[in-house]
This record gives C-alpha cells, sequence and structure tokens, in this order.
C-alpha cells in the first residue's frame, strides 16, 4: 500500500507504520510542496495540521481522484467543507480527528468564562494606568454554564466546569445522563436551556439543523448577565442578532473563535462591537495537537491494515 504522507509525519512515525505494516510505501510531501517519491497509486492520505493553510493543498488534492485512494485521514474536527463529504459519497473512508482538538478548546473556553468573570480587561487595563480602584469580580461557583450540542468538547469542558464548583446544563439529540452534567436537555428545549445560562458554550457541529442556531429569539431568551462563547462554527450565529444582542446589552458579551467569514476582513464591522472578543480560529491548536493527531492515525492506521473499525468516520450523512 502507498501513503501520502507530510516529511514531518514521516520523519516522527514512520518507522512506527512501517513496524505495522512493512510493505508500505511513501510518497512525502516535503515543505516545500514537492513530492518524493512515486505519487501514483495512492491508497491512504493523512492530510497533516496546516496543510490547508498553504500551496500543499494543491498537491494534496492533486491526489484527490487516484483511483486507488481508499481512506482519508484528516486533521480537522468539523465535516461541513463539500471536499470530505465528495470523498465520503465517492466510497473513500474520511475519518476525521475530532478527539485531538477537545482539551485545549475545552481550556479555552474556561479561559474566557474566567476572563469574563474577573473582568480581566479591565483589571489589566486598570494596572496600566496605576488605577487602584477596586471593583470586585464574579464568582464562578454555583453559576450555570450551557454547553450547546454536548459531545466530544463538552465532555472536558464539562469536567473542568464541575472542578470550579458550576452547574452544568448541555444540549444533545440523545437524551439521557452524561457525566459531570447535571441535567441534559434535547435540542427542542434550546430556549429552556438559554433561559438559565450564565455562560453558553457553542460546541455543536455546523448541520443544516444547527446553521443559524442562536438569531435573535435565542439571544432574547438568554439572561441580560450572559455571556456566549462560540468554538463551533461562524456559521452557528447570526452575526446580525450577535451585533444587534451586543450593542443593545442583550447579553453582556460574546467571545468568538469563528466567523462567518474566516479570516475575518480587516474592515468587518464585527471586529467594532461591543464587549465582544474575537480570536482567530485557534481555540483547539496547542502544542501537542501534532503529537496527538500521529497517535490518532497510528491506531486507524493499525485497525486499517487488521480490517477492524476506524475511529471518528464520517458517514454519508454526516
Amino acid at each position: 500500500m502507498k501513503l501520502l504522507l507530510l516529511r514531518d509525519t514521516v520523519d516522527a512515525i514512520g518507522g512506527r507504520i512501517l513496524e505495522i505494516a512493512p510493505e508500505a510505501e511513501f510518497a512525502v510531501l516535503e515543505a516545500d510542496g514537492s513530492v518524493t517519491g512515486d505519487r501514483d497509486g495512492i491508497e491512504i492520505i493523512f492530510w497533516g495540521i496546516g496543510v490547508h493553510r498553504d500551496r500543499r493543498v494543491g498537491v494534496v488534492l492533486e491526489s484527490w481522484n487516484d483511483p486507488s485512494l481508499r481512506w482519508v485521514q484528516g486533521s480537522n474536527a468539523g465535516y461541513d467543507h463539500p471536499i470530505w463529504m465528495d470523498l465520503v459519497h465517492r466510497g473513500v473512508i474520511f475519518t476525521r480527528a475530532a478527539d485531538i482538538w477537545v482539551e485545549p478548546m475545552a481550556q479555552y473556553i474556561h479561559a474566557w468564562i474566567l476572563a469574563w468573570s474577573q473582568g480581566l480587561e479591565g483589571q489589566i487595563d486598570r494596572s496600566r494606568a496605576r488605577d487602584w480602584t477596586q471593583v470586585p469580580p464574579d464568582d464562578v461557583t454555583d453559576r450555570t454554564l450551557a454547553i450547546i450540542g454536548f459531545g466530544g468538547i463538552g465532555r472536558p469542558t464539562a469536567r473542568i466546569a464541575k472542578a470550579l464548583g458550576m452547574r452544568v446544563i448541555a444540549t444533545r439529540r440523545t437524551p439521557g445522563p452524561a457525566p459531570d452534567v447535571d441535567q441534559m436537555f434535547t435540542p427542542d428545549r434550546l430556549h429552556d436551556v438559554l433561559a438559565e445560562a450564565d455562560y453558553v458554550a457553542l460546541c455543536t457541529p455546523l448541520t443544516d439543523d444547527t446553521r443559524d442556531l442562536i438569531g435573535a429569539d435565542e439571544f432574547a431568551a438568554m439572561r441580560p448577565g450572559a455571556v456566549l462563547i462560540n468554538v463551533a462554527r461562524g456559521e452557528v450565529v447570526d452575526e446580525d442578532a450577535l451585533a444587534d444582542a451586543l450593542t443593545n446589552g442583550t447579553i453582556r458579551g460574546a467571545t468568538i473563535d469563528v466567523t462567518r467569514t474566516e479570516p475575518l476582513p480587516a474592515d468587518s464591522p464585527v471586529w467594532t462591537l461591543p464587549n465582544l472578543v474575537v480570536t482567530a480560529h485557534q481555540s483547539g491548536d496547542g502544542p501537542r495537537s501534532e503529537e496527538r493527531l500521529n497517535a490518532l492515525f497510528l491506531d486507524n492506521f493499525e485497525r486499517y491494515v487488521n480490517e477492524r473499525p476506524l475511529r471518528n468516520v464520517v458517514a454519508p450523512e454526516g
């Protein structure tokens, strides 16, 4: 079997791949976009971190239609881009990397919960101005966190929240209890959940059901002091409704790691909204991401070689 891999991947785990499948051959995608080795007959593509941000993506996509292609391991958590579903509908196995991002994303959510709770921006401004004015912070103990779309990200988010003494409520399609969740709701109870929450973390995948999930009616259902944190997809939130909610004080604030257009243009009015923090789709990034992704690929590769079910397979219906 032949694999198309990044040079960094070969250097890190090439030996382990050959231990699992001694007959494996590598076509190696170099940092400059060139390929070392024969590119014909690629059976497996391991889509590494950062490929979509540079010219190497074009080289990878040239092998997309190779008739020998059987499996693509992505580095992304989501599956909403058309190229992934194109693979799936052609019968190519596509596995996403949902598991590797969840811990840093949960940490991101709680970093911003605590930042909003402590009034961090104001505290920094007063410190730099040598202003000794005391502005007591909030206390997250017994505050309610709503996790919208309880799944991989939701599990560590709930765990950390309970360690902070928070009450946790959540939504997911399948009812029933979950570790560290005080009450689980089905998605049709979204407004009930929002009405109870001091902090709302959007962790849902982007689907037809979740596009524009949070709009004017949902913001109206929230508490006036609520804070929204979005690590899902920009399209999950109606940005016009978000602008109105922040401008009118319907909610206290928001931190969004995703926007409908990325990168967010410098002239976008989103940048100027009051009580809004924008980060550059980085909540899942961290020094261990590549290590975790390589471990996931090796696990799936061993499963593939031994004809066992792979982890994180995306089905044709999403």
